[in-house]
C-alpha cells in the first residue's frame, strides 16, 4: 500500500452539486467497506434488464481472474435475472463442467 496524502480526505473535498453523489457514496463506502454501496445492485434495482448483463459481464471479469467461486455466484445472480440468457447458461455449464 502507498502512503496516503493527509491533505486528502473527506472533510477538505469541495462538495457541489456536481459531485454531491459520488461524495455521499464514498463517504459511506469508506465508513464500511463492501456493504453500504454498491453500484451494481443499484444498477440493478434502477434499471431490472440490464442486471442480468452486468452480472454476467462481472462473472466473467471474476473467471478471467481465476476466481471460479465469485464468478458462479455472479452468473447465478444474473441467470436469476434472466433464466433466458444463452450466455449465462453456456458459462455455468462451461464452469460446471470444470
Amino acid at each position: 500500500m502507498t502512503d496516503l496524502d493527509a491533505k486528502l480526505t473527506f472533510d477538505s473535498l469541495v462538495v457541489g452539486p456536481a459531485n454531491r453523489l459520488a461524495s455521499a457514496a464514498a463517504k459511506r463506502a469508506a465508513e464500511s467497506p463492501g456493504t453500504s454501496y454498491n453500484p451494481y445492485e443499484k444498477a440493478v434495482k434502477l434499471s431490472p434488464r440490464l442486471g442480468d448483463d452486468i452480472y454476467l459481464r462481472l462473472g466473467t471479469m471474476a473467471y478471467k481472474a481465476n476466481d471460479r467461486d465469485m464468478a458462479l455466484l455472479l452468473w447465478r445472480r444474473a441467470s436469476d435475472l434472466n433464466p433466458h440468457n444463452e450466455a449465462v447458461s453456456t458459462n455455468l455449464e462451461l464452469l460446471s463442467g470444470e
